[in-house]
């Protein structure tokens, strides 16, 4: 008899522990206008890391401090990252100058080559003018001029030879102006018959060596010259060193550890004074923009539960907040309450429900047992 008396109090006790068991895990407490769920309040955690090695030089917020973005959280060492940018801007400038001073060549160059090219072209068009007459012969007023003097120097000599005559002049003022017609008489015929051959097969050569000149005058316009490619290589080296000053800039805007979201810092793992490594974890953030609460639903208590339900989380303040259902566990997580092997008794499975705090939390702390309220 004490035997089984023994059995059935330890029958009732496992499933009395078996119920409180489900009841702590879940609790599912039902309203009178809905269902109220018991849960922990999380949020999404942010890793601060250092990008640079060097010693923490100051901490400016301590564990459970709230924080807003882009405030400062620490200060790294940047004494030798001061030195390296004065060193990277002593680059900069010489590589600078040394481009000004090549680009300065290519222009002088430029200026040069350009003269050039007008004095060959002056030379080539003068040439070519000289040949064109020398081809076309003498123009009408030249030749006119010409036939004018001979005229003169004709009737000078008639008139001369006369006086000859008569004994009125000298005999070697006759020959004077008889030797002035024939070279009026030679002029006037040369102007009629045109230029000679070798005048104008020189004037021809002196047209093409004119020309040859020019192209090449041109060609050295439009010839890379070993100016230009001093200006190529020292602008190279000059975007080589404003590439490594900005590098050093970059780090040295990194040695300021600023927290890139608003939230609680919830833990720091570095001193001040203390030497860090690349990537080493320099603090965590929990984000007050980002609260959420993951509930466990029993499957009884599903229908009264939907996607994009507006709910109600109370904090243990008593202060409510409201709330979205963001995502439901299609796969249950365990089961809230065993069958007890009664006719008709079955296991209650319970499913994750996931609520999103839709508005700025200040006072909550991570994992506070909160109330989500899923009254309708």
């Amino acid at each position: 008899m004490n035997r089984k008396r023994v059995a059935l109090i330890s029958v009732a006790l496992i499933i009395t522990i078996g119920t409180l068991t489900g009841f702590i895990l879940n609790r599912n407490v039902h309203a009178e206008n809905g269902l109220v769920v018991t849960g922990t309040l999380e949020g999404k955690e942010v890793d601060i890391n250092s990008k640079i090695p060097g010693r923490i030089v100051k901490l400016y917020v301590s564990e459970g401090q709230k924080v807003k973005t882009g405030q400062l959280l620490a200060k790294i060492s940047d004494e030798e990252l001061l030195a390296k940018k004065a060193q990277a801007q002593a680059l900069v400038d010489a590589a600078k100058s040394q481009l000004d001073q090549a680009n300065l060549a290519v222009e002088l160059q430029r200026q040069v080559n350009q003269t050039n090219v007008n004095k060959a072209m002056g030379a080539y068009q003068a040439s070519v003018a000289q040949l064109k007459k020398a081809r076309n012969g003498a123009r009408t007023q030249e030749i006119a001029q010409a036939q004018a003097s001979y005229d003169l120097w004709l009737k000078t000599s008639q008139r001369v030879h006369k006086l000859y005559a008569k004994g009125a002049v000298a005999a070697q003022k006759v020959d004077e102006v008889d030797t002035q017609l024939k070279v009026a008489e030679e002029t006037l015929k040369m102007a009629k018959e045109g230029a000679r051959k070798e005048d104008i097969e020189a004037a021809a050569a002196m047209a093409e060596s004119a020309k040859a000149s020019l192209e090449q005058a041109n060609a050295g316009l439009l010839q890379t010259s070993l100016a230009e490619m001093n200006v190529a290589a020292a602008k190279a080296k000059y975007e080589q060193a404003l590439a490594g000053l900005k590098e050093v800039e970059a780090y040295l805007k990194d040695t300021e550890i600023k927290a890139p979201a608003a939230g609680e810092v919830s833990v720091i793992y570095v001193e001040n004074g203390e030497l860090i490594s690349t990537g080493m974890p320099i603090a965590t953030i929990t984000s007050d923009d980002s609260l959420w609460v993951e509930v466990k639903v029993r499957e009884t208590d599903l229908d009264k539960v939907s996607l994009h339900q507006k709910v109600e989380v109370e904090l243990p303040t008593g202060t409510t907040y409201p709330g979205e259902v963001a995502w439901i566990n299609r796969k249950p997580d365990f089961a809230a309450k065993r069958a007890t092997g009664e006719r008709d008794d079955r296991d209650i499975l319970a499913y994750g429900v996931k609520v999103v705090i839709k508005a700025k939390v200040r006072e909550a702390v991570i994992g506070q047992s909160v109330r989500v309220n899923f009254s309708r």
